[in-house]
């Protein structure tokens, strides 16, 4: 009997989900909605947003305020006392309890924005460096070179406790076995897995060589704390548990997203749940989590991950949600080869329809077969038109012309002998 990892792999591959939620702080933005911030990857390395460049930029004049701060690791502060670690849950870190009882609409915990993990506090380490002089670098990896510089730091780190907690490793579909990987071939989840292991390998080889060189002295990582392996658990860590919060400022000129993702010590690593609500405040310089129902002492604290598509799931936990939502989508499109002697006529029916041969369309689970029916049956039966079929519609049209021919003919003969018609004219006379 399969695993149950297997089923659902293989029942994913089969329904072809699609990743319309995915969150776009997963990377470089696009322009297609929904599909925001996958790590889009290239060949080429020397196009404008791969060049990794840190030699403009030097350690001198860096404000060193920064090491005050490790000596309060945020895990054993007072700001999550009413937590306590209670294990490890596989793939998704350190489980945590109710320390005491807690009331519905009460804290759980709250902590400070400066001992959460964000794009921002990256640039309190060395890493800033990097950061600073390539402000392309897309968030998600910001926040991974991030999350490899603390924990490389060890107990100096503040973050040494929450980054121990995180798994070792992760469900996430880049990680599938040989025989896993098998039964997703040709599934959307299949095709994200693939443009994320490729940007994941185009990223390191940009960055492999300023991160371990001495172009900084000492170099930010060794060649043995930086390796694809390591950069993969670094993004994995990221996508599995960042957390969206609110900009505190927003400069739409610069930025039209209007949120940041971020890694919260406790609440990052707390176990998914489908049926809870997550109750977070993020003002005065606080990321709050309120209980949405009472919880008593022992009681586990769990974390809603967000509506999201069963494809997204995948590809960032290893698990699917209970159900499925109208996030699950596949973007569909047909494009017709060059060579199609009927391009011409093809593009000229679409022109008629007010559309385009490069639209696409996604059906979304829910949808009304209706609505799917009207806006991509006539495009898909115009690009899917073959000769044969246009020659058959052109033997039928020729037919009833014929036909129609053949009938006004035999009229205009048959008004030519009728006497009857003579003789009126003959008594009208």
């Amino acid at each position: 009997m399969l695993p149950l990892r297997k089923i659902t792999l293989l029942l994913l591959s089969s329904f072809v989900l699609a990743g319309d939620g995915i969150p776009r702080f997963d990377s470089i933005k696009r322009a297609v909605p929904g599909h925001g911030l996958i790590l889009e990857s290239h060949v080429a390395k020397s196009q404008p947003d791969r060049i990794v460049n840190v030699e403009m930029l030097h350690e001198d004049g860096h404000d060193p305020a920064f090491h005050l701060l490790q000596d309060d690791d945020v895990v054993h502060s007072s700001h999550s006392h009413k937590v306590e670690l209670s294990g490890m849950a596989p793939g998704r870190g350190g489980r945590y309890v109710a320390a005491s009882p807690i009331a519905a609409g009460e804290e759980i915990l709250s902590i400070p924005m400066d001992n959460i993990m964000s794009a921002q506090s990256a640039k309190e380490g060395r890493i800033h460096l990097l950061v600073d002089a390539n402000p392309h670098l897309p968030p998600a990896v910001v926040l991974a070179l991030h999350l490899l510089e603390e924990k490389h730091k060890g107990p100096s780190s503040k973050w040494h406790s929450f980054i121990s907690t995180l798994p070792k490793t992760f469900h996430s579909t880049i990680f599938l076995s040989d025989d896993e990987w098998d039964l997703i071939q040709g599934s959307h989840v299949a095709r994200l897995t693939e443009t994320r292991r490729k940007a994941i390998a185009d990223f390191y080889d940009a960055l492999e060589s300023p991160l371990t060189s001495n172009i900084v002295d000492p170099p930010f990582f060794t060649p043995a704390q930086f390796t694809l392996k390591s950069f993969q658990w670094a993004m994995a860590a990221v996508w599995a548990h960042s957390i969206l919060v609110p900009k505190l400022q927003v400069d739409p000129a610069e930025d039209a997203d209007q949120f940041d993702a971020v890694l919260v010590p406790v609440v990052s690593t707390l176990t998914p749940c489908h049926d809870c609500d997550n109750r977070i405040q993020v003002e005065a310089g606080y990321f709050t989590l309120i209980a949405s129902q009472a919880l008593a002492q022992g009681d586990e604290v769990q974390f809603h991950l967000g509506t999201n598509s069963m494809a997204l799931y995948m590809l960032n936990h290893g698990f699917a949600p209970a159900t499925p939502s109208s996030a699950d989508a596949v973007a569909v499109g047909i494009q017709v080869e060059p060579s199609d002697p009927l391009l011409l006529f093809k593009n000229q029916i679409l022109a008629m329809m007010n559309t385009t041969m490069d639209v696409s369309y996604a059906p979304a689970y829910g949808m009304s077969t209706d609505i799917i029916l009207t806006s991509m049956l006539p495009s898909m039966r115009a690009k899917t038109e073959r000769t044969k079929d246009l020659l058959r519609t052109l033997q039928v049209e020729q037919a009833i012309l014929i036909t129609t021919e053949q009938a006004i003919q035999h009229h205009w003969l048959q008004l030519l002998v009728d006497d009857s018609l003579l003789s009126a004219t003959t008594n009208a006379t």
